[in-house]
């Protein structure tokens, strides 16, 4: 696990052919169509994921006919894309998004998305990508995330506590065994990590609880779209 930024956990992920997620994220292509739905060239959209793990959702937005970018800090998983999307080799990034030097793009961006993978870190590394993704989007750009966690999830308090009141590491079973750190957030912390420089257009919390068979578990994430 590193200081900041990236956890190491990933690349040790990928290379053991865990999490090769092969579907699209519904959420994702949801809110995407819903504050897309009036672009008529979606081929002037620059598109910028953030942590795309093996790309999952490419298959998506290669359909839309965007200008897809993406940092990721695993080498294994950029080296699948890239054998996968020959295309893709030179705007998916092996890189650290929290650091401001990973975006060497030489361009602005109208979208940026992720899906999960920023919440997995300390609260000071996402409050640097949140200020990296201002620097690169776009005047009226747009962030969309999906499933960041909430302290209404059951295995919140689970592990070791970091120096960040709401990020934790070590945790010892269940979604989040060996991930490394993952930060869970609430509605307060959500104004604090975004205003000033986004305006919120949408903040849904999901919760999601197995009824039958009962197992006495909650996963808690929120959904949200963000406006420069």
């Amino acid at each position: 696990m590193s200081e900041n930024g990236f956890s190491l956990e990933w690349e040790s992920i990928y290379k053991s052919g865990d999490q090769y997620t092969l579907w699209p994220w519904s959420d994702l292509v949801s809110l995407v169509s819903i504050y897309f739905k009036n672009k008529k060239d979606m081929s002037k959209l620059n598109v910028l994921e953030l942590g795309c793990g093996v790309g999952a959702n490419i298959p998506f937005f290669k359909s839309l006919g965007v200008n897809y970018y993406a940092i990721e800090g695993s080498e294994t998983a950029v080296n699948h894309i890239h054998m996968n999307f020959p295309d893709l080799s030179n705007s998916v990034i092996k890189g650290d998004f929290t650091k401001s030097s990973s975006y060497d793009f030489n361009l602005k961006f109208d979208l940026v998305v992720d899906r999960s993978a920023v919440t997995l870190n300390t609260g000071m590394s996402i409050k640097n990508t949140m200020d990296n993704v201002l620097d690169i989007l776009k005047p009226e750009g747009i962030f969309i995330g999906i499933d960041w966690f909430s302290t209404n999830h059951s295995d919140f308090t689970l592990g070791t506590k970091d120096s960040d009141d709401n990020t934790y590491f070590d945790i010892p079973y269940g979604q989040f065994a060996g991930v490394g750190r993952v930060h869970f957030f609430n509605e307060k912390e959500f104004k604090k990590f975004f205003l000033p420089g986004f305006e919120i257009l949408m903040l849904k919390e999901k919760i999601d609880e197995v009824v039958i068979p009962r197992k006495n578990h909650k996963g808690a994430s929120y959904n949200f779209v963000l406006k420069k």
